[in-house]
């Protein structure tokens, strides 16, 4: 039913209700034409406009459920077919960015050229070392220029967490059934969550503390407010031209973070899962001394049903990038302690990230959580 079908219908029970009020004053109350039971100002000014709200509400709510089961259902569509053209190596063609996931068999077809931004891969003779004109060795190594010879691959694995590599060319992949930490870095950039680097994601680099304070305001949906926060602070390591400042500057003037020193933020220093944990209990609302302290951050999100054991347990020591876009992508699916929406819920209806961006994030997704 359309917005205007439904004002049409309303005008014809306003005009029915007022009819009946004027030509019957007498049912309800004693009155006149002149002053009747309901008075026609109520009928236009009030009951008619309540009337109005309360059918766009239920059309909208209706709308809203219809929308979101039909998204669910394309998504696992999609997602489906996405998964068994994977499965089944299907060629592809890129020039650009590939990302990869640990076990990911690489098979590139002949004069395929490819370049290793990060990560490591096995190779074979049948690879070219372009940069330096010989058969490839055992590796691949960064920043050289390599290209498919004229015989078949045998194909390329990935050793590492994950491998970001520039390619130009015809390919396929053996997928393995690790996490893929690519698309879930994919995904949150669809949704204006997460950004790469100088080159590719960076996802094996260790988190810095700005990092982990800028996605915790991206996750809050804090983003625009910290990008224009003009205050001053006294970390001298972040000074007015640093590109964390203004996120800094938010975080530090509505006391969401504090600095290493007096006039220390350290935003290169690294940041372990616990650190990042407490900041998404932090945006989930959960009050930090009696939800939760920094020092129970990491139980605590598993009692809280944010994390299973075995995800918490898959970070230890420094958490790097990889560690980063896992814990922040489904750290979307906790449940805020005030109104028990999700934090992607949240994020929709405060219109941080879209509804649309949503729908293709969750299309880029293929591996399953460890749970």
């Amino acid at each position: 039913m359309s917005m205007q079908t439904i004002r049409k219908i309303t005008a014809l029970l306003t005009a029915l209700v007022l009819s009946l009020t004027l030509a019957v004053p007498s049912f309800a109350v004693p009155g006149s034409q002149e002053d009747p039971a309901v008075s026609v100002s109520y009928l236009e000014q009030v009951w008619a406009k309540k009337l109005m709200a309360d059918c766009e509400a239920r059309m909208k709510r209706q709308l809203s459920a219809a929308y979101a089961d039909s998204l669910s259902k394309l998504s696992q569509k999609l997602a489906e077919q996405n998964r068994v053209s994977y499965a089944a190596g299907g060629k592809r063609r890129a020039q650009g960015s590939v990302v990869l996931k640990q076990g990911d068999r690489l098979l590139p077809d002949p004069g395929c050229k490819l370049m290793l931004y990060d990560g490591a891969l096995t190779a074979e003779p049948t690879l070219i070392d372009v940069t330096e004109a010989v058969p490839a060795g055992d590796s691949l190594t960064a920043r050289h220029l390599y290209m498919q010879g004229a015989e078949a691959s045998q194909g390329l694995t990935v050793q590492s967490a994950a491998a970001e590599l520039w390619m130009d060319g015809v390919y396929s992949v053996a997928p393995s059934e690790g996490t893929d930490f690519g698309a879930l870095a994919q995904a949150l950039e669809k949704m204006g969550l997460f950004r790469g680097m100088t080159e590719g994601y960076g996802l094996l680099s260790t988190t810095t503390r700005a990092q982990g304070l800028t996605m915790f305001l991206r996750l809050m949906g804090l983003e625009k407010e910290a990008l224009a926060c003009k205050q001053t602070i006294p970390f001298t390591d972040v000074p007015a031209g640093h590109w964390a400042h203004p996120y800094v500057a938010y975080a530090y003037t509505n006391g969401l973070t504090n600095g290493t020193a007096a006039d220390k933020f350290s935003p290169d220093a690294p940041v372990t899962a616990q650190h990042y944990i407490t900041f998404l209990l932090r945006a989930q609302h959960y009050a930090e001394g009696t939800d939760f302290t920094y020092e129970t951050a990491l139980s605590s999100a598993v009692e809280k049903g944010v994390f299973t054991q075995n995800e918490v347990d898959s970070f230890p020591g420094g958490l790097t990038r990889c560690g980063l876009v896992y814990l922040s992508y489904y750290g979307l699916f906790g449940r805020d302690a005030q109104t028990g929406c999700t934090v992607l819920e949240s994020l929709l209806n405060s219109g941080a990230v879209t509804e649309q961006s949503v729908a293709e994030a969750f299309l880029t997704v293929r591996s399953p959580r460890r749970t």
